[in-house]
Order: C-alpha cells, then sequence, then structure tokens
C-alpha cells in the first residue's frame, strides 16, 4: 500500500478516517506476546491517536504486519533503562494482531482499573484506616492489645498480596515495616506507626488517582477504536448492498443488448470500490478483504473485456463471467458482516466479564450466569442463528457461502459454532472461556 505522510502535530485530535488515514514515520519500540521490545527505526503508521495509538499499513522488515494495532504502554517504557518517557522514539508499545483485539484488551483494562483496582485499592485505604484507629486507642501497658495489633496488621499486609506497581509497593513495604510496634533497634515505638500508616495511605491513594487516569485513556483509546471499527463496517455494508442491488437487477440493468457505455460505467464503479477497500489498512477481516479485493479486481476485468468486444454476443459472454466473479465478493462481504456480529458477542461478554468482577459472589450475578439468564438466552439465540446463517444457502446467489473460495470451508466453523453453544447451554453452567474460544476461532477464520 502507498502511503503519504501527513504533518505531525501531536497537540491536536480529530477521530481516525479508515477512508482519509493519517501516516506518520517514527521509531518505537515493539513489544508482542510477552517478548523483549524490537528497536524498529522509521517506521510509516497509520496515526490513531497522535504518539499514542497507531495501525500498521504494510509489512515492516518481517516484524511487523498489515492491520496490527500499536499501542504505547508507558509502564513498559518506565521499566527499562534504555527508554526514557520523555523520548518518543524510546516508547515501548505492544502490538495487537488487529484492531478486534485491540479493541477488547482496552475495554477489558479500563473496566480491570474501574472495577476491579481501584475498588481493591479503597479496601487496602480502609484497612489502613482501621489499623489507625487501633493504634491510637493502645497503650504501653496493653500487652493483648499490641498482639492483636500485630496480628491485624499482617493479615492487611497478607491481603494486599503479591504488588508489581511502585506505588503499592511503596505501600506495602511501609505496612511490613507497621506489623511491629518496636522499632529497628528494638525499641517499644508507637508513634511511628501512625506515620508509615499516614505514608501508606499517601501511596496508595496516588495509585487511586493514576488508576484513575490509566482507565481514562484506556477507554478513550478503546473508543477510537470502535469509531474506526464503525466506519470501516459501513464501507463493508454499502458494498455488500451496491453487489446485492447490482447482481438483483442484472438483467435490467444489463439486458440483451449491453452498450460499450455501461461497461465502462460499471468498470469505473467497480475501480472506485477497490481503491476504497485498499485504503483500510486496519484489517481484522484480513483474508475476507483480500478475497473481496481479488474478486473485484476479476470482476472489473470482466467487465473490462465486455467493453472491449464488437459483439454484443460476446459481451454477453464476458457479463457472466463478471456475473460469475461477483456473487463471491458478494457472500465475501456478508461472510465479513457476520464476523461483525460475532465480534459484538465477544466484546459484550468482555464487558460482561469486567463489571462482574467488581463483586463477583453476589446473587445477582451468580443469576445472570445461570443458563436460563437473559443475557446467555441471548448471546445462545445469536449463536443458533449465525449457525443456520453459515450453514445455509445465500438466499441473493443461492449459494453457500464457501462457494467459490477454493480451499476455504465452513465445515470448520459449523463446528466450533456448535461448540460455543454447547459451552453456553451446559448442564453444568456456562463454559465462557470455551464460548469464547470457540467464537473466537471463527472470527480469526474469516
Amino acid at each position: 500500500m502507498e502511503v503519504t505522510l501527513a504533518p505531525s502535530n501531536n497537540n491536536s485530535f480529530s477521530f481516525p478516517d479508515p477512508l482519509k488515514p493519517r501516516y506518520h514515520r517514527r521509531s518505537l519500540k515493539v513489544a508482542h506476546n510477552g517478548e523483549e521490545p524490537l528497536v524498529l527505526e522509521r517506521v510509516t503508521l497509520e496515526v490513531l491517536i497522535p504518539g499514542v495509538l497507531y495501525v500498521v499499513p504494510n509489512k515492516f522488515m518481517g516484524h511487523l504486519k498489515p492491520g496490527q494495532v500499536l499501542s504505547r504502554n508507558l509502564a513498559l517504557t518506565r521499566q527499562r533503562e534504555d527508554c526514557d518517557v520523555d523520548d518518543p522514539d524510546t516508547h515501548v508499545f505492544i502490538a495487537y494482531d488487529d484492531m478486534f483485539g485491540a479493541l477488547r484488551s482496552f475495554v477489558r483494562m479500563g473496566l480491570q482499573y474501574v472495577w476491579v483496582e481501584r475498588p481493591r485499592v479503597r479496601d487496602s485505604r480502609r484497612d489502613i484506616n482501621d489499623l489507625l484507629n487501633l493504634v491510637f486507642e493502645l497503650t504501653h501497658n496493653d500487652v493483648g492489645g499490641r498482639i492483636m495489633y500485630s496480628w491485624q496488621a499482617v493479615a492487611v499486609v497478607e491481603k494486599m498480596g503479591v504488588v508489581m506497581d511502585p506505588n503499592k509497593v511503596s505501600a506495602l513495604t511501609r505496612m511490613a515495616k507497621a506489623t511491629s510496634v518496636k522499632d529497628r533497634l528494638g525499641r517499644d515505638n508507637l508513634n511511628r506507626i501512625p506515620l508509615l500508616c499516614h505514608g501508606a495511605d499517601n501511596d496508595l491513594n496516588r495509585r487511586l488517582q493514576a488508576t484513575f487516569e490509566l482507565g481514562t485513556r484506556l477507554n478513550f483509546r478503546a473508543v477510537v477504536c470502535m469509531a474506526y471499527v464503525d466506519a470501516a463496517r459501513k464501507v463493508f455494508d454499502d458494498l455488500v448492498l451496491s453487489q446485492r442491488v447490482r447482481l438483483q437487477e442484472w438483467e435490467r440493468r444489463f439486458g440483451s443488448r449491453p452498450t460499450r457505455r455501461r461497461m465502462q460505467q460499471e468498470w469505473d464503479k467497480l475501480g472506485e470500490a477497490i481503491d476504497t477497500l485498499n485504503q483500510l489498512s486496519a484489517r481484522p477481516w484480513g483474508r475476507s478483504l483480500r478475497k473481496q479485493i481479488d474478486g473485484l479486481k476479476r470482476m472489473r476485468e470482466a467487465f473490462r473485456a465486455a467493453g472491449l468486444s464488437h459483439t454484443w454476443q460476446d459481451r454477453l459472454v464476458h457479463l457472466e463471467r463478471a456475473r460469475s466473479e461477483g456473487k463471491p465478493v458478494y457472500r465475501g462481504g456478508r461472510l465479513m458482516q457476520e464476523r461483525g456480529v460475532l465480534e459484538d458477542l465477544l466484546l459484550s461478554w468482555v464487558r460482561f466479564d469486567g463489571t462482574r468482577r467488581q463483586d463477583p459472589d453476589t446473587k445477582q450475578w451468580r443469576h445472570q450466569l445461570l443458563p436460563s439468564s437473559q443475557l446467555v438466552a441471548q448471546w445462545s439465540e445469536l449463536l443458533v442463528q449465525e449457525r443456520e446463517i453459515f450453514s445455509g444457502k445465500d438466499p441473493v446467489t443461492d449459494q453457500h457461502l464457501d462457494e467459490g473460495f477454493g480451499t476455504w470451508k465452513v465445515d470448520p466453523l459449523l463446528r466450533e459454532l456448535e461448540l460455543a453453544h454447547l459451552c453456553l447451554t451446559s448442564e453444568d453452567g456456562p463454559d465462557f472461556d470455551g464460548m469464547f474460544g470457540a467464537v473466537r476461532a471463527v472470527t480469526k477464520a474469516i
């Protein structure tokens, strides 16, 4: 894909338009699947959020693939001695395989900060406040009270668990010192405990503010990705509609004596469609999008041959070839639309799961996890509908979805959809991990 670099302005933002992409060339470090970050120089990227979020438009030295999404991670940047948050060229970026994967990750992490991390930090602050109240009630002669305090302080430290965030590490270190009423010289020193607890509370308050900022950033990235996906979907919806109209009105549009002028008009329209699809860098539809473009090119070539024919009889032969090539293009568009439906299901589960983690033991959530719950019933019904669509014939072309796609077949997808449905409706309760994995296998194959 040819790209034209746009002026970089990190102080401005507008929602990205997949049909009017903005490109920027920069250096960065990319981490993928937990591997050591790769140093990449002068990479041309499509800008989603300047300095923060990019899409890879073309392969880059075997390290980056078209459609991957790169998201800045300042936490990883701070952890590395060879990186500096004030030097954008040394920022570490996380690579996601496609836009849908990045979107799910942003939603999941945003919910994690809002519904899991923030309540957890607030809970630790309340525990520290309870310890402070207990300390203020202690006296030098209250041996039993001191023992009770130490037990409670140890319980607070154990509840905080293993931490990695610098603020939480600092808080945990202070509270570990506060488990004993004696100082490092072995002297009774109750006065040091309120100072330690207050310092730990300040650390946790900084973590609380950071979680709000991180959650806000991730939610914004999710919104940007959703806007991009919706704009791309509109492109596919328009393509499917135009192909459907073309196929259903074929006889009326071309008649028994098609003219060269009509052939030229179709040539021009298909050329515009190809150019539009070629603009899309974020290609979570991958295989199907390439098939769409290749099919449109073959269809366009058939119209070109028809336009160059000297007799209307020859034009009809080439027109039939154009119609034959157009049917898989239409069905390929339908496949991309159905992938969108399944991606929406995966995202709805991520949202539900992230919110559920706020209080996973309540009766409300347990009820919603039952197979008879409305939410699970909706997902189950959707999977049944998708299986019927994938297994049946397309009403417009009267062909199965995989007809004309060579070795690519829908049978493996049908098995995965059936497995996903069985996971949801199991008598032992819904297996959401199994459902997620099966549906994900379907979306990856489209």
